[in-house]
């Protein structure tokens, strides 16, 4: 499934609407499986409990605080969707694992460590620039698809 730390990473992207946690070890099989427990078994409870099923009294400050408890849990469930895996690292989430490494690394008087800093740096503005670069190149390929089948729409209409 994962580690404690996902746990802490997907509450802290629900409410900050990002993670520094290094590393995430929760896969998609564990992330569906939570969002079916989600879904399936703790969201009908607090709908019955809203509806003042099970016992629970029907009383507005039971509701204010069950509906703030389903708004936590959708955005629990989009973080749990959206955080990342650092153990397959997809290409336009390099930068942020970057970042999450730099954040969960703590300061130290050792050379050696301070050697390590300044690789991450390198690495991180190294895949910065693959990345620009390739997005621009991406953008010209599209650019040059473009006008070539406006040029081929142009032709067909004579």
């Amino acid at each position: 499934m994962g580690v404690c730390a996902d746990s802490v990473a997907i509450i802290e992207h629900a409410l900050r609407g990002r993670t520094t946690i290094f590393p995430l070890f929760m896969r998609g099989d564990a992330k569906s499986g939570l969002l079916y427990v989600m879904r399936e078994h703790i969201r009908p409870r607090i709908s019955e409990a809203l509806n003042g099923k099970n016992g629970f009294p029907d009383r507005d400050d039971r509701r204010k605080c069950l509906t703030e408890f389903l708004d936590l849990m959708g955005r629990m469930g989009r973080s749990l969707i959206r955080l990342p895996n650092d153990i397959q690292v997809e290409p336009h989430e390099i930068l942020d694992s970057l970042d999450r490494i730099k954040y969960c690394t703590m300061p130290s008087p050792f050379h050696a460590d301070e050697v390590e800093r300044t690789r991450l740096k390198t690495v991180k503005d190294g895949w910065s620039q693959a990345l620009n670069e390739f997005e621009t190149e991406f953008n010209e390929v599209a650019m040059i698809k473009q006008n070539v089948l406006r040029k081929q729409d142009s032709e067909w209409r004579l």
